[in-house]
């Protein structure tokens, strides 16, 4: 009974492992770590695709390249996705969503993506505190002090007593 469950178990895991696999994009990484980002660039063609994991490589290959312009195709097609939410933070900075505005400051790309995502019915209580964050420092930077003190009273916080 105990080898027949340990079987189904180990077929099990095997079955669901190569299931969940996805693209091998090894070859990819090789080339761009070794500088070479025009044989990375043609085996990303080569490997062309729809899913989230082509589209944000293929972005961090033309700004590897230096095509630092954001690219609203990108932007159009990441925000449609199921699962970009999961990407989000991870690339939170980069100019292909809302650029280094920490060291750099805002931008009119940095508004726009903040008005995409902020339509958008957002699942993750986190995502959605770091955008009404975002859009309070847009209204402050604007002198709406009202607006900005009301997007503050909106993000899940704990209130301090001291």
């Amino acid at each position: 009974m105990h080898k027949t469950l340990l079987l189904i178990a180990v077929v099990s895991l095997f079955s669901f492992n190569c299931i969940a696999q996805n693209k091998d994009y090894t070859k990819f990484w090789d080339h761009l770590l070794a500088n070479d980002r025009v044989e990375a660039g043609k085996f990303l063609n080569k490997n062309k695709s729809s899913d989230l994991e082509w589209l944000i490589i293929n972005e961090l290959l033309r700004n590897e390249s230096g095509k630092i312009k954001r690219n609203d195709d990108f932007l159009k097609a990441f925000l449609t996705k199921d699962d970009f939410e999961y990407y989000l933070f991870a690339f939170w900075d980069r100019s292909f969503l809302f650029d280094d505005y920490i060291d750099e400051g805002f931008n009119s790309n940095t508004f726009e993506t903040l008005d995409k995502i902020k339509a958008l019915n957002l699942s993750n209580i986190d995502l959605k505190d770091a955008i009404t964050y975002i859009d309070a420092i847009r209204n402050r930077h604007n002198n709406n002090w009202e607006a900005y003190t009301t997007l503050n009273e909106e993000i899940n916080a704990v209130l301090w007593q001291f």
